[in-house]
């Protein structure tokens, strides 16, 4: 018996044969091979196809919405041609209020700062005349530095003199004017005894930007609100915590107290 005759023998199995060549087999898997594939095509076709129309959908959608929104744009256009006296009206309003803190922003009230100054000085001192040297609004140097050596920038300067009675006074002066608003630095150029006992000081003040006035401004060159300014966060967080309500604090029982009352 030969090697291909060893394998089991089936008793009671339906006899058969198969006559056809090999190469009518392999015809037969070619056509099932093509047209798996054929299948796989057609499924591939009808995928891209879909994507395509699918994409092409969201297009014309995306081309809809957008004449629709410049359909929109145009109407808002055409509405806002109807204000435009108003936008103007409030063009023209900001730009005036910015010029007038353009214009005002290096101005010192001369009157309220010689009131300062003349407070300052003590009881028994008197200021006899002044001479005010400020710079052109055009050539001030804000906060610059100062061309003369070991002095501080400054925009004005106020030379005057003061009668005192005695020596003591006129360094009290020179002590006040530390005070001033906007003290860049002081110096006593001369001090001289007149004929009544007294003494003549011809000082020499000068000012810093700090003296400017900035009344159209609602801050201060320290970020701290002018007084009187208007300060509408403060507002809102003001009207916010009275719309919410305060607390009110109830008195808690003494429980000491309540057993005694029960007791009598």
């Amino acid at each position: 018996m030969s090697a291909k005759d060893s394998g089991p023998i089936v008793f009671g199995g339906v006899p058969r044969i198969d006559f056809l060549p090999l190469e009518v087999k392999q015809r037969k898997a070619n056509r099932r091979s093509r047209r798996s594939l054929i299948g796989l095509v057609i499924v591939v076709l009808a995928a891209c196809l879909a994507g395509y129309a699918f994409s092409a959908y969201l297009a014309i959608q995306g081309q809809m919405s957008l004449v629709a929104e410049q359909a929109k744009t145009q109407e808002l256009l055409e509405a806002q041609t109807e204000f435009i006296e108003a936008k103007n009206a409030a063009d023209a309003l900001a730009a005036a209020t910015n010029a007038r803190l353009v214009a005002s922003s290096p101005e010192i009230l001369w009157k309220a700062y010689f009131a300062e100054l003349a407070k300052t000085m003590p009881g028994k001192a008197t200021i006899l005349s002044f001479a005010v040297d400020a710079q052109n609004v055009l050539e001030l140097d804000f906060g610059g530095a100062s061309t003369v050596p070991l002095e501080n920038p400054r925009i004005a300067t106020i030379e005057f003199t003061v009668r005192t009675a005695t020596l003591p006074i006129a360094d009290k002066v020179m002590i006040n004017l530390r005070g001033m608003t906007g003290y860049a630095d002081a110096a006593a150029s001369t001090i001289q005894a007149d004929d009544d006992g007294g003494y003549i000081m011809s000082i020499t003040l000068n000012v810093n930007s700090e003296a400017f006035e900035r009344r159209f401004f609602l801050m201060n060159l320290d970020g701290t609100p002018k007084d009187g300014a208007v300060v509408v966060e403060e507002e809102e967080e003001t009207a916010e915590e009275d719309a919410a309500g305060t607390p009110t604090n109830t008195p808690t029982p003494n429980p000491t107290s309540t057993s005694t009352e029960d007791e009598d």
